[in-house]
């Protein structure tokens, strides 16, 4: 009984994994999607490391620390199946499992190792502006619907601060603190001018933001959540 319980304890705590992989640099000419989660458990990939570790530990590119330069530049193929008779909790959808056996992938084909953490750095801190928030109420009846564009965040039904947050840290590559207290559902229209655009017409995102919703951004030193990259390696191909 003892051995059986020790048994079940420590297949428990081993790591989720796929059971065939194949991995090879990816060729100039492919069409496959950067990602594929198939019903089956199943994960397709034509992408950069940069890219997969994300998925992988749920961060975000500023969130990643001490990564070479050929982890943005060079794009792998890889074609993974779970073990055999593997049922999915959620088919098709990238969830938790699914990201530990990609973090299960990257450490043996890719040897890498990272470390979580926080570290100080530049972040942005969303507060009210001086004469409040111009935010509409979010409808319960309405259904929500986002709609994101070149210089465009906006949304139907409403949504939370923190999902503003999150569009905002999408579209600066930084962290974003909500310190506006706000925790209600909004509805959001922003329209900015592109971040590479020339001589537009419209404000910036951080004017849009004083200007259309009564919000503002500041820079300030603030630890943020990271991982950094010890050790990685491109893989030998199969």
């Amino acid at each position: 009984m003892l051995i059986h319980a020790f048994l079940f304890c420590f297949l428990a705590q081993q790591p989720q994994s796929f059971e065939v992989i194949s991995v090879k640099r990816t060729p100039p000419d492919s069409k496959m999607p950067p990602i594929e989660v198939t019903n089956g458990g199943g994960f397709n990939a034509n992408s950069t490391l940069d890219f997969l570790i994300q998925i992988a530990y749920k961060v975000k590119p500023f969130q990643i620390v001490n990564g070479p330069a050929w982890t943005h530049s060079e794009a792998y193929t890889i074609h993974a199946k779970p073990p055999e008779g593997y049922a999915p909790k959620h088919p098709g959808i990238a969830d938790d499992e699914l990201a530990e056996r990609i973090r299960t992938l990257l450490e043996d084909r890719f040897q890498l190792v990272v470390r979580r953490g926080p570290r100080e750095m530049p972040a942005y801190v969303l507060t009210i502006a001086k004469n409040g928030p111009k935010l509409a109420a979010g409808d319960e009846n309405e259904k929500f619907k986002l709609k994101l564009g070149s210089g465009k965040i906006a949304n139907d039904g409403g949504g939370t601060i923190g999902l503003l947050v999150s569009l905002l840290e999408n579209q600066l590559d930084k962290r974003v603190f909500d310190e506006t207290g706000l925790t209600g559902k909004y509805k959001f229209n922003l329209t900015f001018a592109p971040e590479k655009a020339v001589d537009s017409p419209l404000p910036s995102l951080f004017t849009a933001l004083q200007e259309q919703a009564g919000l503002k951004l500041e820079v300030k030193r603030r630890p943020v959540d990271v991982i950094v990259i010890d050790h990685i390696e491109r893989p030998t191909e199969n």
